[in-house]
């Protein structure tokens, strides 16, 4: 599943996230979410998971 890294990075940072504290929320560590981001991928659970923590639907992370 293709995320939008972009979108993804503003809303951490809009919201004061540091990565480590921000990829510690949802069960990963900080190694963890930076693959993430490399690959610009990841579950829809995960994904799922992340939007609530940033608020956001599900659909506003991915690249269709």
């Amino acid at each position: 599943m293709k995320i939008n890294i972009e979108k993804l990075e503003e809303e951490r940072i809009r919201l004061d996230y540091p990565k480590a504290a921000f990829s510690r929320r949802f069960g990963l560590t900080s190694t963890a979410y930076d693959k993430i981001l490399r690959n610009e991928s990841t579950t829809f659970k995960r994904l799922t998971i992340i939007a609530d923590i940033l608020h956001i639907h599900p659909l506003e992370l991915l690249v269709f």
